[in-house]
């Protein structure tokens, strides 16, 4: 489960404006994909908004109070602490950072240049709702071993067939990796091929087993049209290893894989 802050105007596009560019964000939390947290300061924000003249959107106090209670239903509320975080451009957006830190989010989201200019410099990513939905697919997806059977991995639930090939291999952990289309950018196949013979040949794959398969999008019926990602199955790599693979060829997320858990989605930043 992605855990995630929004910031106020991305609150406004969910609950007020209905912003279809966030049904992937509605989608994966009415699935239980993710987890939306929000402390004090930022109710408190969403919550004098509110009360602005949003032209045709404009809410009166009834709708008002309806909208905070529909926010409470679909957020965490967390205790936010101080930390050490560069200081935003824009010291309003501050309270979204620390946020972000205290619960220990995965993301945040946000359309806010002054926040966007920090993504790098924290230790959680800071996205778009456009990237947020590059993310929630990672979450989604099916990520499969070639073989007869096939092997599918899905992020958040137990596999005990991968379980047993790690066994077999004497292995506690693997991670599916891919050194294909960098930040999440479609590259041409041939170009794809040539960055996965990289991936192939690194140096942190000597002395592990290793599977070809892919990553697969799981709702689309017709394999002619279906997203796919050539990708490995590396058996007996470390959480940080596997990290140092995703980062050096160019990835925004591995999947990692402990035998006897469910496979989580790493986000790299």
């Amino acid at each position: 489960m992605l855990r995630l802050v929004l910031d106020t105007n991305v609150w406004l596009d969910w609950l007020v404006f209905k912003d279809a560019g966030l049904e992937p964000l509605r989608k994966a939390h009415a699935a239980g994909k993710v987890e939306a947290v929000i402390d004090e300061a930022c109710e408190a924000e969403l919550q004098r908004v509110l009360a602005y003249d949003l032209g045709k959107y404009r809410l009166d106090a009834s709708r008002q109070e309806r909208t905070m209670e529909e926010m409470r239903k679909i957020s965490s509320k967390v205790t936010t602490f101080a930390s050490s975080l560069p200081r935003c451009a824009d010291p309003d957006d501050q309270k979204f950072l620390e946020l972000a830190a205290s619960a220990k989010a995965d993301a945040l989201v946000t359309k806010d240049m002054a926040l966007l200019d920090l993504a790098g410099r924290v230790p959680f990513r800071i996205v778009t709702p456009k990237d947020l939905g590059l993310l929630l697919a990672y979450q989604a997806a099916e990520y499969v071993v070639f073989g007869e059977p096939e092997l599918v991995i899905r992020i958040g639930e137990l596999n005990p067939d991968l379980d047993e090939l790690m066994q077999a291999h004497e292995a506690t952990s693997a991670a599916f990796v891919t050194a294909a289309n960098p930040h999440g950018e479609k590259k041409s196949a041939e170009e794809n091929e040539e960055r996965l013979a990289g991936l192939r040949a690194s140096s942190y794959l000597i002395g592990h087993a290793w599977f070809e398969g892919e990553g697969r999008d799981p709702d689309e019926p017709d394999p002619a049209r279906r997203w796919t990602e050539a990708s490995l199955l590396v058996l007996g790599l470390e959480r940080a290893d596997a990290m140092a693979i995703g980062i050096a060829h160019d990835q925004n997320a591995i999947v990692f894989c402990e035998k006897g858990r469910p496979p989580e989605l790493l986000l790299l930043t």
